[in-house]
C-alpha cells in the first residue's frame, strides 16, 4: 500500500511540536507519538512509496524495541499494571 513517508512524518512532527510547546503533551508522549507516526507513515521513504505489510511490521518492531529501552516506557508500563491508570511522565 502507498504511504505518506517523510512528508507525513514531518507534518505530524510539526503538530506534535506545537502540542509539546503548548504543554499539552510530555517529552515522552512526543517520543511515543513520533514513533507511531513513523510506522504509520511507512518510515523514511518518499510520499507515495508502496510498501508491504512485512515492511511495516519490521519498522513497527524496531520502534517498539527502541521504546522499550527507554526508562520512562518501563515506568509507564509498571504504573498501568499497578494502578490501571496511565502515567504521564
Amino acid at each position: 500500500f502507498k504511504v505518506f513517508g517523510d512528508q507525513g512524518i514531518s507534518t505530524v512532527r510539526g503538530l506534535l511540536t506545537n502540542m509539546f510547546e503548548g504543554k499539552q503533551i510530555s517529552e515522552h508522549d512526543m517520543l511515543i507519538a513520533e514513533s507511531a507516526s513513523y510506522v504509520m507513515c511507512g518510515g523514511n521513504v518518499e510520499k507515495g512509496t508502496q510498501v508491504t505489510e512485512d515492511w511495516v511490521l519490521k519498522i513497527e518492531k524496531q520502534k517498539f524495541v527502541d521504546l522499550t529501552e527507554k526508562p520512562k516506557t518501563g515506568e509507564r508500563i509498571q504504573h498501568i499494571l499497578e494502578t490501571g491508570k496511565p502515567l504521564r511522565n
